[in-house]
C-alpha cells in the first residue's frame, strides 16, 4: 500500500511537471515570437536601405522613413508607386519566374531596385529595396569615356590630289590637309601619327566618340572645302575601332573599318 502510495505520488509529480513544462514551453515560445516579431519589425522599419511595399495594383502598403527621406511625395500615399517614382507594378509582377533589378534615377543618385516577395507568393505583394549605385555608375561612365579608341584615317587619292597640282602648290595642299586633320585630333587631345604620306594613326578616349557620330564627322566635309586645283575635291576614309577588349582588338576592328571605309570610298569614285 505503501509502495503504490508512493509510486501515484510520483506519477502525479511527474503530470504536474510534465504540464508545467509545457505550459512553461508554451509561454517561452509564445514569448520568443512576440519577441522575433518585434525584432524584425523594428529591423524592417529601421533597415539600413530604403524599403517600400506595394500590392499588384502598384499602391504602397508599407515604407520606411529611409524611403520617404528619397520620395518626399510620400505623404501622398494614395498615389501609387507609378506617380512617386515612375515605376510600374508590371515591372515586378510578372510570369518571369526570376526575379529582376529594375534601375532608377531620382534627384541626381541612381539607384537599383531589388524586390522579393513575402511567402513566396508574386501575386500579393512585393518587398522593393533601393539601392544606391550612384558611385558605381559614375565609375563606369567614367572607365567608358576614358576607355581609348584607335582610328585610321586615310586622305584619299592623295597621289593625284597632289599630281594634279603646279608645283608652287603642292606642298600647300599637303600642309592644308594635315593641318585640318591635326586640328580635329586636337579638339580630341587625341595622339596623331602620320605614318605614311596619306596615312594618320589616331588614339583619342571614347568620350568623345558620340560627339563625332552627332557631328556626323564633320572633318569630312571640313576637308572637301580645302581648295585644290584638281577636278575633285579632297576627302577622307575614316575607321574606328571601338568596345575593343584589348588595344589589339580595337586596332583590329579600327582597321576592318578603315577597309570598309575605302570600298565605299572607291564605289563612289
Amino acid at each position: 500500500m505503501g509502495t503504490k502510495t508512493l509510486r501515484e505520488r510520483l506519477g502525479n509529480y511527474f503530470n504536474i511537471g510534465a504540464n508545467n513544462k509545457s505550459e512553461s514551453m508554451k509561454a517561452y515560445t509564445e514569448h520568443i515570437v512576440k519577441a522575433v516579431d518585434k525584432t524584425m519589425s523594428y529591423s524592417i522599419a529601421n533597415h539600413p536601405l530604403p524599403l517600400c511595399m506595394i500590392d499588384s495594383e502598384g499602391m504602397f502598403l508599407w515604407y520606411n522613413k529611409k524611403f520617404s527621406d528619397i520620395y518626399q511625395d510620400t505623404n501622398n500615399i494614395g498615389a501609387g508607386v507609378f506617380k512617386i517614382t515612375g515605376l510600374r507594378a508590371s515591372e515586378f509582377f510578372s510570369d518571369d519566374p526570376m526575379e529582376k533589378s529594375v534601375q532608377v534615377s531620382h534627384n541626381g543618385k541612381t539607384y537599383k531596385v531589388l524586390s522579393s516577395y513575402l511567402d513566396g507568393d508574386k501575386n500579393s505583394s512585393a518587398v522593393l529595396y533601393w539601392v544606391d549605385v550612384t558611385n558605381y555608375e559614375l565609375l563606369k561612365t567614367l572607365y567608358k569615356d576614358e576607355k581609348n579608341c584607335i582610328a585610321y584615317v586615310n586622305v584619299d587619292n592623295y597621289d593625284d590630289l597632289i599630281a594634279s597640282s603646279p608645283d608652287e602648290r603642292k606642298s600647300i595642299i599637303a600642309a592644308e590637309i594635315e593641318k585640318t586633320i591635326r586640328q580635329w585630333a586636337a579638339k580630341m587631345s587625341a595622339s596623331l601619327t602620320r605614318y605614311r604620306s596619306n596615312q594618320y594613326f589616331i588614339i583619342f578616349e571614347h568620350k568623345h566618340f558620340e560627339k563625332l557620330e552627332a557631328s556626323k564627322f564633320s572633318i569630312l566635309d571640313e576637308v572637301r572645302e580645302i581648295e585644290t586645283d584638281a577636278d575633285f575635291p579632297a576627302s577622307l576614309s575614316i575607321g574606328i575601332g571601338v568596345g575593343g577588349k584589348t588595344p589589339q582588338q580595337s586596332d583590329e576592328y579600327a582597321a576592318a573599318a578603315l577597309d570598309l571605309a575605302l570600298v565605299g570610298a572607291a564605289t563612289r569614285l
